[in-house]
Parts: C-alpha cells; structure tokens; sequence
C-alpha cells in the first residue's frame, strides 16, 4: 500500500497531479480534513492522464462526497443528484521540473 497523501485540499490535489504526472497512476489512500478515499488516476483514450478527473476526486473528497456513478470524467461528477465541476488548477496542468 502506498503512503497516505493528506494535507489541504491544495496540497492534496498537487501531491496528486504530481505522482500521475510522473508515471504512477496507483490508487492512492488521501486524507483531506478527516475524510479518507482512494484516489484514482484515469487515462483518456489516447493514453493521457485525466488531470481533471483526479483533481474532481479530490474536490469530492475535501467536500465529503462522492460521485453517483463512480465517474469523474474530465472534471465532472455528480453526487446526490447534483452536478460538479472541478478541473485542474491552470497553476498544475504542466508538469514543472525540479
């Protein structure tokens, strides 16, 4: 199992973004605020990792949701019959070097 990603939701969601980035696309364990869920990161049909999805994951987490359907897709879920949007912060679209 890897190790808990926790912390604010904008740490969360860059520690996150940051681990698929770089090629893990493992479920992870997160913690935002005594929530727990397992973060999963989604590829598209070409391969690409779905920056908004995981960061719609997070949202949902931090807020204590979780999606209907189990779908995430492209920064939207909807959870209790009402509909989100979340995409990845501009800030985090580009992988930055280190």
């Amino acid at each position: 199992m890897t190790e808990p990603i926790s912390g604010t939701f904008d740490d969360v969601t860059r520690k996150a973004l940051s681990h698929a980035r770089a090629g893990d696309h493992r479920a992870r364990p997160a913690e935002i605020n005594g929530h727990r869920a397992i973060l999963t990161p989604h590829m598209d049909t070409d391969g690409n990792l779905d920056a908004d999805d995981l960061a719609a994951q997070v949202y949902a987490l931090a807020h204590g949701m979780f999606s209907d359907d189990g779908h995430y897709t492209g920064g939207y879920f909807t959870a209790d019959g009402i509909g989100h949007y979340s995409p990845a912060p501009a800030d985090l679209d580009e992988p930055t070097s280190q």
